[in-house]
């Protein structure tokens, strides 16, 4: 019985314990319903959310096209003169992934990503400087650790032979790759198989260079991807979707 008495305190500060647990869960339950409803809410407050669109195009080998509630509506007639490019480099002549690579040794070997110089020798802020006698794999990984528009690979091409690939991740003049200061083996050579380039396209008559081969600034609410280069106009057609006014209300429930 004197055990009894004694864990009623323990047995109330329990359950008060247990009633605040549920309180706390219910309050957490209402603020996750009351963010659903008020993004519900958004949408039915939102004309857009109302005004689907279809979008078709003419050859999905030149471009395809993707409209978003709202977009300006009508036939667009597209000519897709270039595609954007990115900078690619290739050095060969290396013979494995360990041969040591000729870097200026008074200049080091500088690369220039977007109108920003990285040297080897003055590295920026956190990235090592590359060794004096550096391998091909050394001087890739050194690029890879830049964290800049940029990448560098070593390939096999085949049996002992391998090559260095530095290359731009982003499209367009503005993202160019360039380098100085890296003397290719004796046996190969430095090419450059692809030049940054921009996009150019004609929509309506009117010519637009974009430095992506992803366009979303030009037809309000029509995202163009361009695919590869025509001279044949391509026609795409933005048409009034189906009616969604059900659903956008059914959210609001």
């Amino acid at each position: 019985a004197l055990d009894t008495i004694e864990k009623k305190p323990l047995d109330t500060l329990n359950s008060a314990i247990s009633k605040q647990k549920l309180v706390i869960s219910d309050l957490g339950t209402i603020k996750s319903k009351v963010a659903v409803f008020q993004d519900a809410l958004k949408d039915f407050e939102d004309p857009d959310s109302y005004n689907t669109v279809d979008v078709s195009y003419t050859d999905k080998s030149v471009l395809t096209a993707t409209g978003s509630n709202g977009a300006l509506l009508g036939n667009f007639s597209v000519t897709v003169s270039a595609r954007a490019s990115a900078d690619t480099w290739t050095v060969s002549g290396f013979t494995s992934l360990t041969n040591a690579v000729t870097v200026d040794g008074s200049n080091g070997f500088e690369l220039t990503v977007a109108g920003t110089p990285y040297n080897s020798k003055k590295p920026p802020t956190g990235v090592s400087a590359l060794t004096n006698s550096p391998t091909v794999t050394d001087l890739a990984n050194w690029i890879n650790s830049l964290d800049a528009d940029v990448a560098a690979s070593v390939i096999q091409t085949s049996g002992s032979n391998y090559v260095l690939q530095i290359y731009g991740t982003k499209t367009g003049t503005d993202n160019a790759v360039s380098f100085t200061g890296l003397t290719a083996p004796a046996s190969g050579a430095t090419t450059h198989p692809t030049t940054a380039g921009n996009a150019t396209v004609a929509i309506n008559g009117t010519t637009f260079t974009r430095s992506s081969n992803t366009i979303s600034d030009i037809v309000d609410g029509v995202t163009f991807r361009l695919i590869s280069a025509s001279a044949t106009a391509q026609t795409v057609s933005v048409t009034r979707g189906s009616d969604n006014s059900k659903e956008v209300i059914t959210k609001m429930i």
